[in-house]
């Protein structure tokens, strides 16, 4: 009974070891698991917790479970993929039925990370039924529109803005919507070329 008590004694008071990594000074828990992030334009929605065999429609699930998106299928996960051109920024769709880790040391830049993105346009936003689902696609599409990754003409671009502020920021109020304040909100690209 008193050497049970002093193995449990000196377990008690031993320290913790950890693996540390040579290069990134985190330990590591495990080979086979990682944690994924899921950005939504710059910001952070969701971090996975993933294995080395989880695939990317595994990932889609446990974020339309988390975020409650019930209309997934008008969505993607995309990444930077590798360059030697900083400028050439390139985007890479995951292919859902293959792992997520492989493609991702394949092909990714690193950090690796993805972007929830719109997969599929529809010509009627009704077809959305679900309200995140809107809520995400309205977002997405906006992001393109000022980052200049979808040109319309000047007139749409003009609408667009005028729709945008309506859905965000209600009726125009004069004590609030100030050109101050209307110079912080981005509704056009920084550049426009005419169609």
């Amino acid at each position: 009974r008193k050497n049970a008590m002093t193995i449990i004694s000196k377990m008690l008071h031993m320290p913790l070891k950890l693996k540390w990594g040579k290069k990134s000074g985190r330990y590591d828990l495990s080979q086979d698991i990682y944690v994924l992030t899921v950005y939504l334009g710059d910001y952070a929605i969701l971090q996975c917790t993933l294995t080395t065999e989880s695939t990317a429609s595994q990932c889609m699930e446990y974020l339309s479970q988390k975020v409650d998106l019930n209309q997934v299928e008008m969505f993607g996960l995309r990444y930077q993929m590798k360059t030697n051109d900083p400028d050439n920024r390139m985007m890479r769709w995951v292919e859902l039925d293959k792992p997520l880790r492989r493609q991702l040391e394949k092909w990714a830049c690193k950090p690796r990370q993805v972007q929830l993105a719109v997969l599929y346009h529809t010509p009627n936003a009704f077809t959305l039924t679900d309200q995140m689902a809107r809520s995400y696609y309205f977002f997405l599409m906006k992001l393109d529109v000022v980052e200049g990754k979808l040109t319309v003409a000047l007139e749409k671009y003009i609408n667009l803005a005028a729709y945008s502020l309506q859905v965000e920021y209600g009726d125009f109020d004069p004590t609030i919507h100030t050109i101050d304040f209307m110079q912080t909100v981005p509704l056009l690209p920084k550049v426009i070329e005419y169609c």
